[in-house]
């Protein structure tokens, strides 16, 4: 899990994953939201983690 990978910075990218998950849960368009996780997943990619 990603944040399983605690590191410098890391503190932000959690607080956006809560935010989206939380968003994404109370949500009613979920491609919408899919679309959001893909997005965050190529930021996370850019710094240098993974999501596996």
């Amino acid at each position: 899990m990603l944040y399983l990978h605690n590191r410098g910075g890391f503190t932000e990218h959690i607080s956006l994953f809560e935010t989206v998950k939380r968003w994404r849960a109370s949500s009613a368009s979920g491609s919408w939201a899919i679309c959001s996780l893909m997005m965050y997943s190529w930021d996370i990619t850019e710094h240098g983690f993974t999501q596996r």
